[in-house]
């Protein structure tokens, strides 16, 4: 099979390799879409803590069964599906308490233990491979679990009907909050970010209003849009030193954040604001198992639409090309996806 491999940092070629074997309670998949994620381009920047090249990175996908091995019970050949992109023991106090994603002993895919999806094919375990409704795409059901990691957020942090929330950052996890947020029937939605394609992007998904921070006055704007009060919620989804901070400052008193962003480095933040206010800071760490079935159905039932997240569609010879624009930014992009 082809595959994408990340020798070393910035450092992308194609390879020809051996097709992986399904072992017991495993099946095959023949990849038909997968996504560059945030924690690809920090592998490939050599910052991520245990994507470490070299790997096959990808661990956003969608495809069809191509062979089970023993034991699969549940699965069949032909069958098309999506991947949570992690194990997990099934024994330890957070799997027993429904907290899978604080498993002590997970296993990630698009690392050493577990090639990843930027190749033809991909084995993984039937437990953690769901069903696709058919009347899903697979371009969409690469953005799965995006939107699963999303949800989680959306729930940690508690959000419910008729609140305002503010979402810092508007690429593909940001969008995909705001996006739930919207399903979820919330009544007001502000989107901040840079550049202004992504907050087009964004007021055409339904956000309220949107901030350029770099030019607006971000304050202003959520006194305005909350009569003074604050926000209820907001959500960190870019890994911006300021972001954090920025949070603490748009919340009403008992305010929640929610923090589903990966940083490069420790960040400063003056605590008065979070202390002053009681507000609630939360890490939002990946997704169980309830989060892909929430999103799985919304999707199903035509609630969610996350293919307007697409900007690139890409085969997969083209990943060099594609780690260097998310990289250097040198277009407008939010969701690649490469079609093997």
């Amino acid at each position: 099979m082809k595959a994408c491999v990340l020798n070393k940092p910035y450092d992308v070629g194609m390879a020809e390799m051996k097709t992986p074997t399904p072992g017991p309670r495993e099946v095959l998949v023949r990849v038909k879409a997968t996504g560059l994620c945030g924690s690809d381009l920090h592998a490939y920047r050599g910052t991520h803590k245990f994507r470490i090249p070299p790997i096959i990175s990808g661990h956003e996908l969608a495809g069809v069964v191509e062979k089970i091995g023993d034991d699969v019970r549940l699965l069949k050949e032909g069958d098309r599906v999506t991947v949570e992109p992690w194990t997990h023991c099934g024994r330890c106090e957070f799997c027993i308490a429904g907290r899978s994603n604080l498993c002590t002993d997970k296993v990630a895919m698009g690392t050493a233990d577990w090639s990843g999806s930027f190749a033809e094919y991909v084995t993984a375990p039937e437990e953690v491979t769901y069903l696709l409704p058919e009347n899903v795409p697979f371009e969409a059901g690469a953005l799965i679990e995006p939107l699963a990691a999303s949800m989680h957020a959306v729930r940690r942090a508690g959000t419910r009907p008729g609140e305002r929330a503010v979402v810092f950052g508007a690429g593909a996890i940001g969008l995909s909050i705001l996006l739930l947020l919207k399903a979820c029937g919330i009544v007001g939605c502000i989107v901040t970010d840079i550049e202004d394609f992504k907050l087009q992007l964004a007021e055409s998904l339904g956000a309220d209003r949107t901030v350029n921070t770099s030019t607006g006055d971000l304050s202003e704007e959520i006194s305005d849009f909350t009569g003074g009060r604050g926000a209820d919620v907001a959500f960190v989804a870019a890994g911006a030193g300021r972001l954090l901070q920025d949070a603490t400052l748009s919340l009403k008193r008992g305010g929640r954040i929610a923090v589903p962003a990966i940083f490069d480095g420790p960040l400063s933040v003056d605590m008065f604001p979070p202390v002053f206010g009681e507000h609630d800071i939360l890490g939002s760490w990946s997704y169980t198992k309830k989060d892909f079935d929430i999103v799985i159905d919304l999707l199903s039932s035509g609630t969610v639409d996350p293919l307007p997240l697409v900007t690139h569609r890409l085969p997969l010879n083209e990943a060099k090309r594609a780690f260097s624009i998310a990289d250097k930014r040198s277009e407008n992009a939010v969701k690649m996806l490469f079609l093997p």
